[in-house]
């Protein structure tokens, strides 16, 4: 029997961010902010991104308030979210966090709309080529 997590289907489209050219996060919590490694994935409803095993663990559920992502040619975007999945990576010392956007301001919805697209005509240029 699947999981609750795999069965469903998904609400956004995710996109993986180029290596050459990532996603970067920056979650301020506190008198603390912490940088992450690139982004896994990213959609309109969330990202996905790796931090280092050393780095203080975020709890699922735990709401970020200030949580800023670096998109390339668009710049940087502020986000509010809550942890929805943690999973240590099993070949790399890092540690996967997914998270739900639970506030998107408008300029932000659409800069990371125009983020995707283009992402994903890259993908599809990459692929028919």
């Amino acid at each position: 029997m699947q999981d609750k997590h795999h069965s469903e289907k998904r609400r956004y489209f995710r996109v993986n961010p180029s290596l050459s050219n990532p996603v970067l996060t920056t979650i301020s919590d506190s008198d603390t902010t912490f940088n992450s490694l690139p982004v896994k994935d990213i959609s309109l409803g969330g990202v996905a991104f790796y931090y280092p095993l050393d780095a203080p663990m975020l709890q699922i559920g735990k709401s970020i308030s200030r949580l800023q992502l670096t998109l390339p040619q668009q710049g940087a975007i502020n986000a509010s979210g809550i942890v929805r999945r943690v999973e240590q990576d099993k070949t790399n010392p890092r540690v996967l966090y997914a998270m739900e956007f639970s506030r998107l301001p408008v300029n932000s919805d659409r800069k990371l709309y125009t983020y995707l697209n283009q992402r994903q005509r890259e993908i599809s240029w990459v692929v028919s080529s």
